[in-house]
């Protein structure tokens, strides 16, 4: 090993180097060099390599530990470098399961399971070249692969194919004197998709649409909700939460995304249809948390436009934004001649894409120029946008009709003729 040592000060400093072993071993030793006398000696500004060197024969198996010293020439102080070696028995003593230690697998179904632990000795080295053997000890399980010997690293493997049946199975594995056990139950539930639609709308007749935002609907997703708000947005879109994750496939095309997401539920994921779907006209969702679900096959659509809305006293309000960024609401109507921006997703093509899960910095207009109808009055549209700093989150603004009369009316927006779902906007 090598051992920089620096001196930051603005004058020559003088380290006398000793080794001050705490277990001392006859056969081996561990030594400084590039020294001169003993004398480590360090110009202002300046630096140094130590090569620490084990030297001598093969101690007795044990731990070794002991301390580098360099104590200053002029009284200013000393520096303490910690160092151990250990050399083994390879006696199987200790073992760390990493994989198949507790597996739970889908309920009435068989399964095929990766074992593997590694196995170190007293000192934890790594025991290596020893004879392991793998036996099904309880259930109708059986071995189908299994190394017969310890790898380099200490680690031994092999593959079980488990029963259907709800009670425990184990499997042993005996290396040495040592016995590492790995148990598996057939108790866990697989997710199930049920459905995937708009997340603004819950309306998808004819297809989810690629860089929209969707809410997929099932069961066991997820034993703890990550929490998320329809108005929520993240800039940056994770591929894992709560230990959920989704996987998008368009078999024709070659495709295979994972989805982007934005929160879980114990039978709901949100999550951004990726934008590399696009063109794509049927594709797959799975959806993983443990166990991961049948693929469940649904129709993308070229825009599929959905408007978020919130609750007011009872009534679904579109959720816009006044040009002081406040939120319409009966207490806080739109006025008319006056733009609003309402908040949608699943608007369809963009002109520059941003990488799935991410938001763009700028708005970014959509392919399709919307129209917009409030109390079946036509509203000029002014802007369609992907938003920035809110991945898979659209807004259209729109200019609220002079010819209306003050009132809750209802709001819906088209893109190529496909309709958005209907809200309310309150306008005075």
């Amino acid at each position: 090993r090598v051992l920089t040592v620096r001196n930051k000060s603005a004058s020559r400093q003088v380290f006398r180097v000793t080794v001050d072993p705490r277990d001392e071993s006859p056969a081996a030793r561990v030594e400084v060099a590039g020294l001169w006398s003993g004398e480590l000696r360090l110009e202002p500004r300046g630096s140094a390599r130590l090569q620490v060197n084990l030297t001598g024969g093969r101690p007795a198996p044990g731990s070794y530990e002991g301390r580098i010293r360099l104590s200053s020439a002029s009284g200013n102080g000393e520096i303490q470098v910690p160092y151990l070696f250990v050399v083994g028995d390879n006696q199987p003593f200790n073992s760390l399961k990493i994989s198949g230690g507790d597996a739970v697998g889908i309920r009435g179904e068989v399964e095929t399971t990766s074992l593997t632990a590694r196995v170190t000795d007293q000192y934890g080295v790594p025991v290596a070249g020893r004879r392991v053997a793998f036996e099904v000890v309880r259930g109708p399980g059986r071995i189908t692969h299994e190394n017969d010997t310890s790898g380099p690293n200490g680690l031994i493997h092999a593959r079980v194919r488990y029963g259907s049946q709800g009670s425990e199975q184990r499997t042993l594995a005996r290396i040495g004197n040592l016995e590492i056990h790995f148990n598996y139950e057939a108790t866990g539930e697989r997710p199930e998709v049920l459905w995937i639609r708009n997340k603004a709308s819950e309306l998808s007749p004819r297809g989810v649409a690629a860089g929209g935002l969707v809410r997929i609907s099932g069961r066991d997703f997820a034993g703890f909700a990550s929490g998320t708000n329809s108005l929520y947005q993240s800039a940056h879109l994770r591929i894992i939460r709560k230990g959920v994750s989704v996987a998008f496939d368009a078999e024709r095309e070659r495709v295979s995304e994972p989805g982007r997401i934005l929160g879980v539920g114990e039978d709901w994921v949100d999550v951004q249809v990726p934008w590399e779907l696009a063109g794509s006209s049927r594709a797959t969702v799975k959806v993983r948390s443990g166990n991961h679900s049948e693929p469940f096959e649904f129709t993308l659509a070229r825009e599929n436009p959905g408007i978020f809305s919130h609750q007011c006293e009872g009534l679904e309000v579109a959720a816009a934004l006044l040009p002081d960024s406040e939120m319409v609401s009966l207490d806080q109507p739109a006025r008319r001649g006056v733009p609003v921006t309402v908040l949608m997703t699943g608007n369809g093509p963009v002109r520059q894409p941003p990488p799935s899960g991410e938001a763009p910095v700028l708005p970014v207009s959509t392919v399709a120029t919307p129209t917009a109808t409030v109390g079946g009055v036509s509203a000029r549209v002014t802007q369609s946008v992907l938003m920035p700093g809110a991945a898979g989150m659209y807004s259209v603004t729109l200019v609220v009709p002079v010819a209306l009369q003050p009132g809750n009316h209802p709001l819906r927006i088209k893109f190529n003729h496909v309709g958005s779902n209907v809200v309310l906007l309150p306008v005075k």
